[in-house]
């Protein structure tokens, strides 16, 4: 298996959580142009599309709400505008992919296609889902293979087996959490397990529909979550990243993850997300490429090849449209309070209130887009474009990626060198941007 092709550059972008087409708005906005610039000098830009693309005028599915979130959706356009702007790859293995059920999930399949998009991670049964998807390209057949640790009850595409059919859905590696404790607090916790009738044994126990284990050196650290992956499913998305590479001249795998390190750090990746990774990367692909935690994330060469732990949000709707009932009913406590009428609360006003309530945050709407050059020795440079999301502007306008001005550009890439600093990840601020030192 050769190296990835010498000249090709790929563009690397997070979550694209967008309802309508907004290429046409790079005409009166130049910080949005140049961001547009890196990637259509790309081969190819690569996100992850978190959104069901329908038409709500002509649409025989149903809205699937789950544990109060958002059912995505974006217009028809939208597929045929990710194309505009070169983003001609994407995963889709993630917990919006059946936001409006089956029906959905193909309904964006089949605009994705006539558009010209290529996607992985969803498919008619576990074996499609799973398979590497390509893109031919003049620079060579580009590969993407998706799957999720984060995904809704019954999305999860299932094998057929005997008479039982397969079950449409994503790519999906499920997990088993333990909370890892202290033995002070493994103690009390034990005590609490007794009294209910659950001893611990052998220093593990499960309360509450939680597995809880006593840390091996008993130590002193903070609480931390495990997590062990299904061998069947993971070995299955490995086998798919292999022949992925084997079929193409460069590979990207991707994962969508919300796993935690720990509920006292719910923002910093999971430990299994790097071993993830790093078993991806050994299997053969050449990118690997983590998305779900709406933050920037720590980024990692790992033998030549770059892996990003969070790329953020490259687009974040506010507009959102339609809504179901049911939304309005799980929050009719933020409905109550707001400063409207209940009866007069409209989609929009109840968004406001869903993002105010979970993602009113500086670093929601701050990322980068990442630039991989490639030449007959592998990777050449890894530049890294410092964009923010238009925080606090009007619906029309916020969630849109803009290149950030030097100020706000130098402190996004300081952060993200901070956080890299552990795995051995060194970036100098450029004046323009961040350059990954290899």
């Amino acid at each position: 298996m050769t190296g990835p092709p010498a000249g090709l550059t790929m563009a690397f972008l997070g979550d694209c959580v967008l309802s309508r087409p907004v290429s046409q708005l790079a005409g009166r906005d130049p910080a949005f142009a140049a961001v547009l610039g890196v990637l259509a000098r790309a081969d190819v830009a690569c996100a992850n599309l978190e959104t069901v693309i329908f038409d709500a005028r002509d649409f025989h599915g149903h809205p699937y709400p789950w544990d109060g979130d958002w059912t995505l959706a974006a217009e028809p356009a939208v597929a045929a505008d990710l194309a505009a702007m070169n983003i001609r790859l994407v995963s889709r293995a993630n917990n919006h992919a059946l936001d409006w059920g089956v029906a959905g999930m193909r309904a964006t399949s089949d605009l994705l296609d006539l558009a010209g998009v290529v996607h992985a991670g969803a498919g008619g049964a576990q074996a499609s889902a799973r398979a590497a998807r390509y893109l031919e390209t003049p620079a060579g057949r580009i590969g993407l293979a998706s799957f999720a640790t984060t995904f809704r009850p019954f999305s999860d595409a299932l094998a057929p087996h005997g008479e039982a059919p397969g079950r449409p859905g994503v790519s999906a590696v499920a997990l088993t959490r333990t909370a890892v404790l202290p033995g002070r607090l493994f103690d009390a916790l034990a005590d609490v397990a007794a009294e209910l009738g659950a001893p611990p044994e052998a220093g593990s126990c499960e309360l509450f529909g939680q597995r809880v284990e006593r840390a091996a050196d008993g130590g002193t650290g903070p609480p931390r979550y495990r997590y062990q992956p299904s061998d069947d499913h993971l070995l299955a998305q490995l086998q798919a990243i292999r022949l992925g590479r084997q079929h193409s001249d460069y590979l990207v795998a991707t994962l969508h993850s919300h796993e935690p390190a720990s509920q006292a750090a719910p923002n910093e990746p999971a430990h299994i997300v790097g071993e993830l990774a790093r078993r991806a990367i050994d299997a053969g692909a050449d990118a690997f490429v983590t998305t779900g935690i709406h933050r920037l994330g720590p980024i990692e060469v790992y033998r030549g090849r770059p892996i990003f732990h969070g790329l953020g949000n490259f687009f974040w709707s506010d507009i959102q449209q339609p809504l179901p009932g049911e939304l309005y009913r799980v929050h009719r406590d933020l409905v109550a309070g707001s400063n409207q009428p209940p009866g007069e609360v409209t989609d929009a006003d109840l968004s406001r209130l869903l993002n105010a309530a979970s993602f009113d945050h500086a670093w929601v709407f701050e990322s980068v887009v990442a630039e991989c050059r490639y030449d007959r020795d592998g990777l050449a440079e890894l530049t890294l474009h410092p964009v923010e999301l238009g925080r606090g502007r009007g619906l029309t306008a916020s969630g849109i990626p803009r290149r950030a001005d030097a100020e706000r550009g130098r402190d996004i890439i300081e952060r993200l060198a901070e956080s890299c600093a552990p795995l051995g990840t060194r970036i100098e601020w450029t004046g323009a941007a961040g350059r990954v030192k290899l």
